[in-house]
């Protein structure tokens, strides 16, 4: 017989046959009528992420093979209580918040006696979910530091601050802003000036996931530095009009000072100057969009100390120059009752320009475009044109009109297309078939063009039969419905069309196939990795189920699966199951069967230095004829007395029992419940 060491066995499991022998050294044992059912392992995830599913496999029997409840306390506020099982079973459970929860499992058979077993699972967040980049600290004066960074999603702020490293961030932050945000900026107030700081900027977004930055450290500036007398500049300018500022400043040490401004657009460093007592100097800009913009002068000195001065100036738009006529006016496509416009677009004035199209003196409509069509018409008529252009500020008595342009329309004479025929549904890459009929009353030569609702092709001129018969091909690339215009143009540019669609279906996938090569590629006592080649055809995703004896014991949309929770040495069947997304339930593909056998449970080994240690009426082992025993929770119960149990804990009572004893099979088998392993050298 071998039994593992971790087997966790519920005291009173056992009581004493009054039968059996009273000597002082009576070992003999029989099982009472009723008991309490034992916890004999417990498989247990010890990491998890936030909303992954991990499963639990309770291993437990009852002394009267009773059936047996189980319910679980996750440690978030939720339980779990299964079906009545006889078998050891798996339930299955997932965190939506990260944190460190202890798991307790309570096992009851039809008595009400239970038993308890407990885990603990620590649950993350997923790796990368939310990272700080780019800190950075900005001196801002002697008595304060801004401090910046980003996080790659939106997120809160918070900073760590101290004089000495490294910082303590277990406590509260210096400085926490709740507003979630993707660039970070926080400005320290009431330093020391001269002062090496250290700090460190932590985040935190709506899904609860945290980071922090590496720690940083900035000095801040000291006491001095130099100032600034006056800033005279112009308080309006026009948008495109040089602005020329003057600055006056000091060093209190008359040392040199360099100078740059931000001119509310760019930023330019700018000048060093050499030590006068007032130093002037001179700065130029163009704005090149209306707006008021904040200008800010920043001085400073040989030892790093700035001083800064804003001011500010509103650009006003520049005066706009004059509006001209619009330009070549022509007609670019004419029918027997319409003719299309277009001109060279008016300059300068003030956006947005409209055209105002006369026809013979009247308006026929307006546009802010260059092209106009101008509708019922005459055939073969002449339309003189002028195209009127006005600005948003300019008055109607200063319109600019164009030269006049005479456009002729076209005789009223267009092709007939008398029939089309061609497929209404198609299949996704394979190619249709169209036949066009049109004549022309002319007799003339016709030019089609179809639209087929995907592509645009010109295609084949026609000669003069009174009835002409064109082909046209095209294959479909995507599903969809489509509709297809066909034009038949004559030599007069006229033009007639006709339209029809097609609807295109998605190409049939190929058949669905069952997954092959089922294989373990590595077997425990408890589990099993299993492995397969990936199924062909179907619509993806493919989704396998893991039947165990004819069992799903989970899915996975991967080629390979960890089956836990096994029993040692037990020979188990797998079939894998395919299914794509459009295969009903009936449909699925099964994969041939394959069997798997797991490992030999191994027997736990102890010597007698280990068996020393537990030596006393609370911790009671022995070792009699090779075999390792817990007696503590007999001793109590033993027909012969406590002392007879105490006086071999924590030595090999072999000679002690075997005296009373001998081969006595009853005694032999009343301690095997207690055996927890075997003597070793």
């Amino acid at each position: 017989m071998s039994y593992k060491k971790n087997i966790i066995r519920a005291a009173g499991t056992l009581s004493i046959m009054a039968s059996l022998l009273l000597s002082p050294l009576s070992l003999s044992f029989a099982q009472a009528a009723t008991g309490w059912p034992s916890v004999n392992g417990l498989s247990a995830p010890v990491t998890l992420l936030v909303n992954e599913a991990g499963s639990w496999t309770v291993k437990a029997s009852d002394p009267n093979s009773e059936a047996l409840s189980y319910s679980a306390d996750w440690g978030d506020a939720s339980t779990t209580t299964p079906p009545v099982f006889t078998q050891d079973p798996t339930l299955m459970h997932a965190y939506a918040a990260p944190g460190t929860y202890a798991v307790k499992f309570t096992v009851e058979n039809a008595d009400g006696h239970v038993s308890h077993t407990s885990a603990t699972v620590v649950v993350q967040n997923p790796k990368g979910s939310l990272a700080i980049s780019n800190v950075a600290a900005t001196s801002t004066g002697p008595t304060s530091e801004r401090i910046t960074w980003d996080t790659n999603t939106r997120a809160n702020s918070s900073l760590w601050l101290g004089t000495s490293t490294p910082v303590n961030t277990s406590g509260t932050p210096e400085i926490v802003r709740q507003a979630r945000v993707f660039h970070h900026s926080i400005t320290l107030n009431n330093l020391l000036p001269g002062t090496t700081y250290f700090a460190v900027a932590g985040s935190r977004d709506s899904n609860r996931n945290s980071a922090m930055s590496s720690e940083i450290s900035f000095a801040t500036l000291p006491v001095g530095g130099p100032t600034i007398a006056s800033v005279n500049g112009p308080s309006s300018l026009d948008a495109g009009t040089e602005g020329t500022w003057t600055l006056a400043a000091s060093d209190p040490t008359n040392g040199t000072l360099t100078y740059a401004v931000n001119w509310g657009d760019t930023v330019a460093g700018l000048r060093a100057m050499a030590m006068p007592i007032i130093q002037t100097s001179t700065f130029s800009h163009t704005y090149a969009s209306a707006g008021t913009y904040d200008i800010t002068f920043t001085a400073t000195d040989a030892a790093g100390l700035s001083t800064t001065a804003t001011t500010s100036v509103t650009v006003t738009p520049a005066a706009a120059a004059p509006l001209t006529a619009p330009t070549n006016v022509t007609g670019t496509s004419t029918t027997e009752d319409s003719i299309t416009l277009s001109w060279d677009a008016s300059t300068g004035g003030v956006a947005p320009i409209t055209y105002s199209v006369l026809q013979d003196g009247n308006v026929v409509g307006t546009t802010t475009d260059t092209t106009f069509t101008d509708t019922g018409l005459s055939a073969s008529t002449s339309y003189d044109y002028v195209i009127e252009a006005t600005d948003s500020a300019t008055p109607i008595s200063s319109v600019m009109d164009s030269a006049t342009t005479t456009v002729t329309t076209l005789p009223a004479s267009a092709p007939t297309i008398a029939s089309v025929n061609g497929p209404s549904s198609l299949d996704a890459g394979t190619e249709g078939t169209w036949t066009l009929a049109a004549s022309d009353p002319t007799n003339g030569t016709l030019t089609y063009a179809v639209n087929w609702g995907d592509t645009v092709a010109g295609l084949r001129a026609m000669a003069m039969p009174i009835i002409q018969t064109s082909t046209f091909s095209h294959t479909y690339a995507a599903a969809g419905t489509y509709d297809i215009t066909f034009t038949a143009t004559n030599d007069a540019g006229l033009s007639t069309t006709a339209t029809t669609s097609v609807t295109v279906s998605e190409t049939a996938p190929a058949p669905l196939t069952a997954p092959a090569d089922v294989t373990s590629t590595s077997t425990t006592e408890t589990s099993t990795v299993l492995g397969w080649t990936a199924s062909t055809g179907g619509v993806a995703p493919i989704t396998y189920s893991v039947m165990r004896d004819g069992s799903s014991v989970g899915t996975t949309t991967d080629t390979t699966f960890t089956d836990t929770g096994l029993s040692a040495s037990t020979t188990y069947s797998y079939v894998i199951e395919a299914t794509d997304s459009t295969t009903p339930t009936s449909s699925v593909m099964d994969s041939a069967a394959t069997t798997v056998t797991t490992a030999a449970a191994a027997e736990a080994v102890f010597t007698l230095a280990d068996i020393a240690t537990h030596n006393t009426t609370a911790d009671c082992w022995t070792a009699i004829n090779g075999s390792v025993y817990n007696l503590t929770s007999f001793i109590a119960s033993h027909p012969g007395g406590v002392a007879t149990i105490t006086s071999i804990c924590g030595i090999d009572g072999s000679a002690a029992f075997n005296a009373m004893h001998g081969s006595d099979t009853i005694a032999q088998a009343a301690l095997a419940p207690l055996q927890i392993g075997i003597l070793g050298a």
